[in-house]
């Protein structure tokens, strides 16, 4: 096994710093570094201690562009991370000095395409999971998600619920008027809320507004406890599920999304823009590059 590998941390969905949702990048594709085994992955990823750790393996068809992609939050590997992804497209291309406008990255959930834009933007195309599947809780689960993330008080912000099990996230639709002020208020209780997941198979549950003000279209959070990962700051596997059924809501082909976590981070959207595909774009800056010792 490799002694050291090469890293980066870098900021996705955001052009500045110390914002968007930072991932750790470890760069595998050296024969040298190429073998490191599940069990090192995640305790590297534990010890990042961010929302994932994307670690980059060379594909077995040698093609230019073309990688293995694997994802950890600091607790599980999971299926499908938009925004380790477009980190990962970031680091080779402003880190490594990779030539090339396309990158493919095979994953858990497929072939995961990124195109990198003259306008620095970074375009990840993703599955579309829209959310129509019935809840798989039982009642009982349901009030209890609801009350560990709006309160016990406040249960009637969700005007409705809806689930995609491919993912198995659940989204909440806030009531017409919710503003982005009222969602960022929002304080879940984290242990309460992952107790009730675990009881009712759902990973994680995103909050979903239309934006009254009309600055954007589409306001989210993203709570993932049953990961490790209370709250992620950006989230672009959400918008696979969302972006479907809000732009279908809101009649429009292209969707201007903010995420209002602490940190922030804004998303370009736009369902079909392939067949059963949905585009998720953002800028994306390297914030550290490094080594990282393994021995």
């Amino acid at each position: 096994m490799a002694s050291s590998i090469p890293l980066y941390q870098v900021d996705a969905f955001s052009q500045d710093r110390f914002h968007g949702n930072s991932a750790a990048v470890c760069i595998l594709t050296d024969p040298s570094n190429a073998f490191v085994d599940d069990a090192t992955m995640a305790k590297i990823a534990n010890e990042m201690n961010l929302s994932e750790t994307a670690f980059l393996e060379p594909s077995v068809s040698g093609e230019k562009g073309r990688f293995k992609l694997r994802w950890f939050t600091p607790s599980v590997e999971v299926d499908l991370c938009g925004h380790a992804t477009v980190a990962t497209a970031a680091a080779l291309i402003q880190g490594e000095g990779l030539q090339a406008d396309v990158l493919q990255f095979e994953t858990r959930s497929g072939t995961l395409t990124v195109r990198h834009r003259e306008d620095g933007q970074y375009h990840l195309s993703v599955p579309s999971y829209p959310p129509a599947d019935d809840f798989p809780g039982s009642p009982e689960h349901r009030i209890a998600i609801l009350q560990a993330v709006f309160g016990a008080g406040n249960v009637d912000m969700a005007a409705s619920l809806h689930y995609s099990s491919k993912l198995r996230y659940l989204m909440a639709v806030c009531r017409d008027g919710t503003t982005r002020e009222q969602l960022q208020s929002l304080a879940p209780d984290f242990r309460s809320l992952k107790e009730a997941c675990q009881g009712s198979g759902v990973f994680a549950i995103m909050v979903t507004a239309a934006d009254p003000s009309g600055e954007h279209d589409l306001l989210l959070r993203f709570f993932a406890p049953m990961a490790g990962i209370d709250e992620d700051p950006v989230t672009g596997s959400a918008y696979a599920v969302a972006g479907p059924f809000w732009a279908q809501r809101l009649n429009r082909r292209r969707l201007c999304a903010r995420q209002c976590s602490p940190r922030g981070g804004d998303i370009t959207v736009t369902p079909e823009a392939e067949p059963g595909r949905v585009d998720v774009a953002g800028a994306a800056v390297i914030v550290s590059k490094g080594v990282l010792y393994l021995d």
